[in-house]
């Protein structure tokens, strides 16, 4: 017996009321249909697939004429694969009911033994992959932290020795703000190392545009010259400045010796 399906829509007068039975009756105009075969249809969706799955459709309310019942296999055991669903659809329901055939429960088997071997490699290769990563995310961390460690350690011994050289000592980066300075430079400029910190030296070197181009007009990288250095307070202060670059990965700094004059003046005036 072929079995199958018939689906059909209403089509209504436009423009008519449809509230109730009565008024859907009265406007009824004729219907669109469309009839198909179960077996076609559940062929066209699974293809060549269809050998290997039983697919049974049963209305609830009519379970003795299924819309799509499973060929008949003779005598065969309980399927290994067996799933059920029910489906309320179209105001009534459905029974879904999917099981393996004995010809995906044959190729299955042949194939489990190689599906195993494959899982269990992938799984090995995954392990792997993961351990690799993560020995070499932790050496480079460890490498990293070393690296951090030892860039602290020299910058906190480059920060000692301004700190204890005699001569004000300001660090600049290369858009001339000042980043570190010594003791001896406050007392020069009337002014703190902490205040000192983050001002443009062109504030207290009035003459000096930019450390760039100071860098470039002096024959060598560190050179002397007589300079007017204006102090917190605004006293004009003589110096000799000494101008050094320091360039690393970070980008270029400028080290700045100042060395005041005043002394030098008092000793050379007349009695």
């Amino acid at each position: 017996m072929c079995r199958g399906g018939l689906l059909f829509l209403p089509v209504y007068l436009p423009g008519m009321p449809l509230s109730s039975v009565e008024e859907r009756r009265a406007a009824l105009l004729g219907v669109v249909h469309g009839a198909f075969r179960s077996h076609e249809l559940m062929e066209g969706i699974l293809g060549a697939q269809s050998q290997r799955f039983d697919v049974v459709i049963k209305d609830q309310q009519a379970l003795q004429t299924p819309l799509l019942s499973a060929e008949e296999q003779g005598a065969s055991p309980q399927p290994r694969f067996q799933h059920e669903l029910e489906l309320p659809l179209y105001g009534r329901n459905w029974v879904l009911q999917v099981t393996s055939t004995p010809a995906y429960e044959a190729a299955f088997s042949s194939r489990s033994g190689i599906s195993l071997w494959i899982g269990l490699v992938a799984a090995a290769l995954l392990a792997l992959l993961v351990g690799g990563y993560l020995y070499l995310r932790e050496r480079e961390m460890h490498a990293n932290h070393l690296a951090t460690n030892k860039l602290r350690e020299r910058e906190e011994r480059f920060r000692l020795l301004v700190e204890r050289l005699p001569v004000a000592t300001l660090l600049c980066n290369a858009q001339g703000r000042i980043e570190m300075a010594n003791r001896s430079a406050a007392d020069l400029l009337d002014s703190t190392p902490e205040s000192l910190v983050g001002e443009r030296v062109k504030r207290f070197l009035p003459s000096v545009e930019q450390l760039s181009a100071l860098a470039i007009d002096h024959d060598t990288s560190e050179r002397s010259n007589e300079y007017l250095a204006r102090g917190d307070l605004g006293e004009e202060i003589p110096v000799a400045l000494s101008l050094s670059v320091l360039g690393d990965s970070g980008g270029v700094n400028y080290l700045i010796n100042l060395i005041d004059l005043r002394a030098q003046g008092r000793r050379t005036a007349p009695a």
